[in-house]
């Protein structure tokens, strides 16, 4: 490639995470998971329940079909190919999901297999384009375009949820979005147009930031000689993971990646949730908690970067866990009438401010641990060695894709409850504390 096309591609790589931000930021977490919780849900233990098994079930087949996914396109070459099918899922998996009006059981099958659809297609194809990214930039330079593509996102989420906040969702009793404005298009708040108008965003969203990646981005070259793509990756896997455990101090810290990894991201999916039916705070609310976390998360981010030069990447990831498991804490002991299980809160508004200010904490505290979760890998690994060792990070991030909101689901289902059915977020990112201490802080296998 000359210069001129080689930028091309590095630009269309980037936009590839703001294309998928949406379904995240709008979708999953800040505005359609708790308006399907608090309103298309008969009541919110069930929305909790039912919002769980389902991510559980998408994550889950994620994570089975990934590796053999991968396989067949690292023999075949051809990810655009592969990412252009998902993207299909994408689309036609966020489409639906506007027409989830407020307590219709008609259509909450559908907008379940719709969300799983929609699941599937983002976590697959973004699988597809990080494999694109070796190809396009040298081997020096991966950590600092995924570090890129990954702020680019974030500020795409950033612009998305003021943007619905501002614009899009009003507050059912004044009608008022939180610029004091009516919503536009006409969007009726009584009915949550403005929430459900969040599908139809995502998917538009998605398909202006992701056509440059076709465009522009080149493919991989298939394989000669390829053998069995599916028996090939399988066996590599295996033989990986069957001389892990030799490993000790790299294999203690991917176990403590996989069960704080699922407490993070499940807290993210189920804050949300638990302020829209346990605490009763609207939607807008629950967007500005986004805002904040996004905000608070890019500082958090530059410390854990930084964790090299602080003082070293378990002692940031060991700190952030702690924040975090207290964060979660703190959500549970508090409902509309108290907080910390025993102090009496008299208004709503002292409530919203430490909703808010749990949401800041939170964002800055796992992005400090994301960040230094990568550092403290690399510490661990020869560069010889990085593609596999980065395959084994995504893989145990993966399982915490469904294992997370399956305990959730199971627990809100068995107690009743939805403050009971967050408790395994804290389990989990005690349990990930208990590995990083058998984990070495340098260079140690």
């Amino acid at each position: 490639m000359n210069s001129k096309s080689a930028s091309r591609a590095k630009i269309a790589w980037l936009l590839f995470d703001n294309a998928t931000i949406p379904f995240f930021v709008l979708i999953l977490i800040f505005i359609f998971g708790p308006y399907f919780v608090s309103h298309v849900a008969s009541n919110p233990v069930e929305g909790q329940q039912i919002w769980g098994y389902t991510i559980a079930i998408a994550g889950f087949f994620v994570t089975i079909s990934a590796p053999v996914l991968g396989a067949i396109a690292d023999k075949t070459g051809r990810r655009k190919l592969w990412i252009g099918g998902f993207s299909l899922l994408i689309v036609a998996g966020l489409l639906p999901l506007y027409y989830a009006v407020p307590s219709d059981d008609r259509k909450m099958t559908v907008t379940l297999v719709s969300l799983v659809v929609a699941f599937v297609g983002v976590r697959l194809a973004t699988t597809f384009n990080n494999a694109m990214l070796p190809q396009i930039v040298p081997p020096e330079s991966v950590g600092r375009y995924s570090g890129f593509g990954t702020a680019i996102g974030n500020f795409g989420g950033l612009i998305l949820i003021i943007f619905v906040l501002g614009f899009m969702v009003a507050d059912v009793e004044t009608q008022k979005t939180l610029f004091g404005i009516q919503p536009i298009f006409g969007l009726d708040a009584s009915t949550f147009q403005g929430e459900r108008a969040t599908a139809l965003l995502s998917a538009g969203w998605f398909c202006i930031f992701v056509t440059p990646l076709f465009l522009f981005a080149p493919d991989t070259i298939p394989q000669k000689n390829t053998g069995h793509p599916i028996r090939a990756g399988m066996e590599k896997l295996v033989q990986t993971l069957r001389t892990l455990p030799q490993r000790r101090s790299l294999f203690n810290f991917l176990m403590a990646v996989m069960f704080y990894r699922t407490g993070i991201s499940t807290l993210y999916v189920f804050g949300g949730i638990y302020a829209a039916g346990v605490l009763d705070l609207p939607i807008l609310i629950v967007g500005i908690f986004g805002i904040l976390a996004i905000l608070f998360g890019v500082f958090g981010g530059i410390v854990g970067g930084l964790s090299d030069h602080l003082i070293g990447p378990k002692r940031i990831i060991q700190a952030g866990c702690l924040i975090l498991a207290l964060d979660c804490l703190l959500f549970v002991s508090t409902t509309k009438s108290t907080v910390l299980f025993a102090i009496a809160v008299e208004s709503k508004d002292i409530l919203i401010i430490i909703y808010l200010a749990a949401g800041a904490v939170a964002g800055f505290a796992s992005n400090a641990v994301q960040a230094a979760s990568r550092t403290l890998l690399v510490h661990h690994i020869d560069v010889s060695e990085s593609t596999e060792a980065f395959g084994l990070y995504d893989l145990a991030s993966r399982v915490a894709a469904f294992t997370g909101p399956l305990a959730v689901a199971f627990l809100t289902q068995f107690s009743g409850s939805q403050r009971i059915g967050i408790i395994p977020i804290i389990l989990f990112l005690v349990i990930g504390m208990v590995f990083l201490r058998r984990v070495g802080g340098s260079h140690e296998q």
